[in-house]
C-alpha cells in the first residue's frame, strides 16, 4: 500500500500493531504523528447491569408477543429488560505521540508513505533541500514495543511529545532514569476501579544529543535516531508497578541494534503471514498505481484494478488480523485495535451480533490458528458472566450474551434499541468457534477444554425455547438482529417469537455438541434432550420471491 501524500484523517493513517498495541501513522514530512491504541484500555472496570425486574416480567412480555401485542409486549421489555445502566464499557485511546522535525529549508519532494504487507513495516520517504530523509516504524511483537527509526542525509532535530485523551491522564513528564529521558504518559481510565495504563517513550539509538526539555525528548543534531514505546495497563497487570514494565521493555530493546529489532520483528510477523499467497490477475497494478488512485479505479469498475484491489484487500486482511490479534492479546474489536475517540461509534465493543464473528471468518481458512485464540479466552468470561444473566434474567441454566460484550465479558442487554436489544443468542453463535477451529485444527484438547462453552451455550437455549402454536421450539422474545418487520394491519415490530437466525444458531449450535461429545466420550446429560429439539426447531422457509425468510 503506498501513497503519494501524507494522511489527512485518522481513515486515510496507515496502522500498525503486535496485537495488545498497535497505532495509527499520518505521515506529515516534518512532523509524525503516532496516534497509540492498547487494547485493553476501555472507559472503566467491570459493573453489574442486569434488570432486577427481567424474570418477573418474562412470562408476561411472552404472553404479549405470542398475542400478537407487540407494541406492548415492547413498552414493558424496554422498562423491565433493559441493561441498568444501559452502557456497558467502551473502548478507548491511549493518546497522541507526535515527533516534531527540525529539517533544512526547502521544498519537500518525492514523498512517498507506504505499508509494507510483507513485513508489517511503515515507511516515509522525502526530499528537502536536497537532501533524502526517511522513517520506520513497526510494532514489534517479540520486544513488546513500537519501534520508530528516523534517517537523514543531512543533521535534523526531533522533539517527542505526548497528548490526547482528552486530558483524562494523570501524568505527562519526562523522567531521567540512568541519566537518560524517558517520556511518562499515564493515568487511570474510568476513575475509582478504572483501568490504569502507562505508556513509556525512549530515545534508544542516537548519534546526537538527547536530552530533557520540559515535558519533550529532544535528540539534537542527529542523521540517525530511533525510539520505542511500550504501553501496558492493570487489566493485564493489576498488582504491577507499569512504569517499570513499560521501561523494561525500552531497556531491553535498546540492546539490539535497529537491524536487530526489524530482522526479529519482520521473522516473527512472516512466520504467520507467509503461510497463505493469493495470486490474481494484474495483481501487479499494485506496485505501479499508488493505492488511492487503485481504489478510485475500482470504484469506476475498471476490471484490471478490480483484480488489483481485490487481491490487496486480502492480504491486508490478513495483516489486520495477525496485527491485532495475538494469543496474549483481547480479541479484535469492533475498530480492530486501532482507535481515536473517545467516544468511538458504537463504543467500538465486541458486537457479536455478527460483526465480532466476522473478524475470525477468515482467521481459520487462512492459516492463523493462533489468532483465533483470544475470542476464546474472552469467551470464557463470557461465559461465567452469562450464567448470571441467564439465571436473573431468564430462569435458566446455561449462559447467555446480548448483541454487545466488553473486555469484562458483560452479557446484559446493551443501548435501547428494540431491533438488537433484546436478542439472547449472542453466546451461542460465539461458541460455534470452537467448533470451528476445531474442525481446521483437529486439536482435540482444545475442544476437551472449551467443550463446556458450548454445552452451557446449549443448555441455555434448551431451557429458553419456549413452544408456539405450531407447536414447533422459538425463542422468545427475540429479534432478527437490526431489523424490523412489517405486519398486515401496517404496525411494525421487532420483538418476536423466532427468527429464522435463532433457529439456524441453534441447529448449527445443538449439531456442534452432539458431534464434539461422541468425539470426546462423554456421553453428557443433555445430548438425548437436544436430539428431542432438534426435529422441532423451524427448518428455512422460502417467500413468495424465492427469499428465504427471515422470521
Amino acid at each position: 500500500m503506498w501513497y503519494r501524500h501524507p494522511a489527512a484523517c485518522f481513515e486515510e493513517a496507515l496502522p500498525v500493531g503486535a496485537g495488545r498495541f498497535g497505532a495509527m501513522l499520518y505521515g506529515e514530512a516534518e512532523a509524525e504523528l503516532v496516534r497509540l491504541n492498547e487494547d485493553s484500555l476501555w472507559s472503566g472496570g467491570p459493573r453489574e447491569r442486569i434488570n432486577p425486574d427481567a424474570k418477573e416480567s418474562l412470562g408476561e412480555i411472552r404472553r404479549l408477543i405470542l398475542n400478537g401485542q407487540i407494541a406492548e409486549a415492547e413498552t414493558l421489555a424496554f422498562q423491565k429488560m433493559q441493561g441498568c445502566p444501559k452502557d456497558m464499557r467502551h473502548y478507548t485511546p491511549l493518546g497522541d505521540l507526535t515527533v516534531r522535525l527540525s529539517l533544512p529549508d526547502g521544498e519537500v519532494t518525492d514523498y512517498l508513505r507506504t505499508l509494507d504487507l510483507s513485513s508489517a513495516a511503515y515507511s516515509v520517504t522525502f526530499r528537502k533541500g536536497g537532501a533524502l530523509f526517511s522513517r520506520a516504524v513497526f510494532a514489534s511483537h517479540p520486544a513488546q514495543c513500537i519501534i520508530l527509526h528516523f534517517t537523514g542525509e543531512q543533521p535534523f532535530s526531533a522533539v517527542l511529545s505526548m497528548d490526547g485523551r482528552d486530558d483524562d491522564f494523570d501524568r505527562n513528564c519526562v523522567l531521567i532514569r540512568d541519566t537518560q529521558p524517558i517520556l511518562v504518559f499515564d493515568g487511570c481510565s474510568g476513575g475509582t476501579n478504572g483501568i490504569a495504563f502507562c505508556a513509556a517513550i525512549r530515545v534508544i539509538h542516537s548519534d546526537g544529543k538527547v536530552y530533557r526539555r520540559g515535558n519533550t525528548i529532544v535528540a539534537e543534531n542527529v542523521h540517525e535516531m530511533t525510539a520505542a514505546i511500550s504501553m501496558h495497563s492493570g487489566y493485564y497487570h493489576p498488582d504491577a508497578d507499569l512504569l517499570t514494565l513499560c521501561d523494561a521493555d525500552c531497556l531491553r530493546a535498546s540492546e539490539l541494534p535497529y537491524s536487530a529489532l526489524s530482522t526479529q520483528h519482520t521473522a516473527d510477523y512472516r512466520a504467520l503471514f507467509d503461510r497463505v499467497s493469493l495470486t490474481l490477475p494484474d495483481a501487479e497494478l499494485t506496485d505501479r498505481i499508488p493505492t488511492d488512485t487503485l481504489l478510485e479505479s475500482a470504484k469506476a469498475q475498471h476490471t484490471d484494478a478490480c483484480n488489483a484491489l481485490l487481491a490487496l484487500y486480502f492480504h491486508f486482511g490478513r495483516y489486520l488480523m495477525i496485527s491485532g490479534s495475538r494469543p496474549d492479546s483481547l480479541p479484535l474489536n469492533l475498530q480492530g485495535i486501532w482507535n481515536v475517540d473517545m467516544w468511538p461509534a458504537w463504543g467500538s465493543r465486541y458486537t457479536v451480533n455478527i460483526n465480532t464473528q466476522m473478524n475470525y471468518w477468515c482467521a481459520e481458512s487462512c492459516n492463523l490458528s493462533e489468532c483465533h485464540l483470544p475470542l476464546f479466552t474472552l469467551l470464557r468470561k463470557v461465559m461465567e458472566n452469562g450464567k448470571q444473566t441467564a439465571r436473573e434474567m431468564y430462569g435458566c441454566e446455561g449462559f447467555c450474551c446480548h448483541h454487545n460484550t466488553d473486555l469484562w465479558g458483560d452479557t446484559a442487554p446493551q443501548d435501547l434499541w428494540m431491533p438488537a436489544t433484546l436478542w439472547a443468542t449472542g453466546g451461542a453463535w460465539l461458541s460455534l468457534h470452537i467448533m470451528e477451529h476445531y474442525r481446521y485444527t483437529g486439536d482435540l484438547v482444545f475442544l476437551r477444554e472449551n467443550y463446556d462453552i458450548m454445552y452451557q451455550a446449549a443448555l441455555f437455549c434448551s431451557q429458553y425455547l419456549i413452544e408456539n402454536k405450531q407447536e414447533q421450539l422459538v425463542t422468545c422474545p427475540s429479534v432478527s438482529p437490526e431489523n424490523t418487520y412489517h405486519l398486515p394491519n401496517g404496525a411494525t415490530g421487532s420483538l418476536c417469537a423466532g427468527t429464522a437466525m435463532d433457529s439456524q444458531i441453534i441447529t448449527e449450535l445443538y449439531t456442534a455438541v452432539i458431534e464434539a461429545d461422541a468425539l470426546l466420550g462423554l456421553h453428557s446429560g443433555l445430548i438425548p434432550l437436544l436430539r428431542v429439539q432438534l426435529p422441532k426447531l423451524p427448518q428455512p422457509t422460502v417467500g413468495q420471491h424465492g427469499q428465504i425468510m427471515e422470521w
